[in-house]
């Protein structure tokens, strides 16, 4: 995303992002989701449900 932003990173950045763009195929989505579910498992495993549950319950 950042490739087609050089008035954010500039355009030498730009150009090296779209490079790694091009060098790197496509991840499938499944893998992406799999992955992404797994770390924030990890992440936020050390709250107890009871928490989450009672915080959203309040902001209802």
């Amino acid at each position: 995303m950042l490739s087609t932003r050089p008035d954010m990173v500039g355009e030498r950045i730009a150009k090296e992002f779209e490079q790694l763009q091009e060098d790197n195929p496509p991840v499938p989505y499944d893998e992406v989701k799999q992955e992404r579910q797994f770390t924030l498992l990890q992440k936020y495993a050390h709250i107890p449900a009871s928490t989450y549950c009672k915080s959203h319950s309040q902001n209802r």
